[in-house]
């Protein structure tokens, strides 16, 4: 999170670029801040949108993020299809990669005393136990893999466009305050676009690009 666009070029220099201590990040594209304040000509930038991708959310999701699109190609940016193949292989791996991890760091509290948690994690760290080594490093075999795929598509294009989430955040159900909730489906949806970045270590850039007719909420994209 920023407060400015000066904000977030300070960011992106500090997270962006090759990382060669960090073999699924090697060769990622150079940080580039040449004339990004001059915002109202993109003549030469390349946008990939992976459409089957890009239109699995909400259709009001899509249709916000369809019109950023628009306003893009409107300021001379190049609209450029691509594909990203094996989605379902790389978020399964993500899965099993984070809520390992996860559940590795949070042992020494929840073998001593599983109640510190609220419900809804306690059910994650049992989830995430089920997992062997065998399902971890075969993550990190599809991790690597995707990394490559996306060193691939950054031959083609500077940044790839997604809805920030593919769903809306519902309503606090009652008594979840005190209970928790675990709701995998709807979390999941809301999460669809943000395995990909957070799998390989891609740096993200979030903007609003509409407002739901129903309830108000917004609703951003990505690049």
């Amino acid at each position: 999170m920023a407060g400015s666009i000066y904000d977030v070029a300070l960011a992106y220099l500090a997270m962006a670029g090759d990382e060669p201590q960090t073999p699924e990040l090697r060769g990622m594209p150079p940080a580039n801040l040449k004339d990004f304040e001059k915002t109202s000509d993109l003549s030469g930038l390349k946008v990939g949108v992976y459409r089957k991708y890009f239109q699995d959310a909400d259709s009001e999701i899509v249709q916000s993020c369809d019109m950023a699109l628009d306003l893009l190609s409107a300021a001379g940016a190049e609209i450029v299809e691509i594909t990203i193949a094996n989605l379902d292989a790389i978020r399964l791996s993500h899965l099993c990669t984070i809520a390992s991890e996860f559940a590795q760091s949070m042992d020494k509290y929840f073998c001593h005393n599983s109640r510190w948690f609220a419900p809804e994690t306690q059910v994650s760290l049992h989830m995430a136990g089920q997992m062997t080594s065998r399902d971890y490093i075969s993550a990190q075999k599809v991790r690597a893999y995707t990394a490559q795929q996306m060193r691939e598509i950054f031959q083609e294009v500077d940044v790839i466009a997604l809805p920030s989430t593919g769903d809306f955040t519902p309503e606090i159900a009652p008594g979840s305050e005190e209970t928790g909730e675990v709701n995998i489906s709807i979390l999941g949806r809301i999460m669809r676009f943000a395995t990909l970045a957070n799998f390989v270590g891609l740096p993200v850039s979030q903007r609003r690009s509409g407002t739901a007719e129903v309830g108000g909420k917004a609703i951003h994209a990505d690049v």
